[in-house]
């Protein structure tokens, strides 16, 4: 891998309680290091280390590193950002697939299981619904190519359940993590 793409990786960061609570570009973390606004992470140890213990810690196999003048440095995996300490909230991106997952896979018309079913507009885009959570449902392919760009009123019609966006999250919850190193610092996956 070249420099360029190593570091545009990303590097989980974490709060004062060592959660994690956002992804950093490597090349973000390691400018945050150097001018002392965060201290990396030697997961190793599980201690924080400010950039001059790390610039002296030895890359070990199988760590990603950067060449400098001064020799190979060693890329953190985690870095904490002492000073920021809430956890702060975010709503679950809307998507096709997220539209399924909240909708259980259950066409939102008949009720029935559909795990091959897709979206469908409670008012269509060709009438100028939008790709949102409360425009959109999960229904069996059938129900939707019948619908088509026509009202469930127009149908007479109506949906098992109002279509309304998931609740905000802690952002933790919605990191996936990347690298081993960062599931210390994640909650486990439900």
């Amino acid at each position: 891998m070249n420099t360029e793409e190593l570091l545009k990786q990303k590097v989980l960061v974490i709060n004062k309680q060592w959660q994690g609570y956002e992804e950093s570009q490597v090349f973000v973390a390691l400018c945050d290091l150097c001018r002392g606004a965060a201290t990396a992470i030697d997961t190793e140890h599980m201690k924080p280390v400010t950039w001059a213990e790390w610039l002296t810690l030895p890359v070990r196999e199988g760590d990603r590193a950067i060449r400098t003048i001064h020799g190979a440095v060693r890329v953190p995996t985690v870095i904490c950002k002492a000073q920021f300490a809430r956890m702060p909230k975010k709503r679950p991106k809307w998507s096709k697939k997220a539209v399924k997952i909240r909708d259980g896979a259950v066409c939102q018309i008949t009720g029935r299981s559909a795990p091959d079913g897709n979206v469908d507009h409670v008012t269509a885009r060709s009438k100028g619904g939008k790709d949102e959570w409360t425009n959109t449902v999960w229904t069996a392919k059938d129900v939707n190519t019948k619908k088509g760009d026509k009202s469930l009123e127009e149908l007479g019609w109506s949906l098992k359940r109002k279509p309304l966006a998931p609740p905000e999250l802690p952002v933790n919850r919605l990191i996936q993590a990347r690298h081993p190193d960062w599931l210390a610092f994640l909650p486990l996956p439900r």
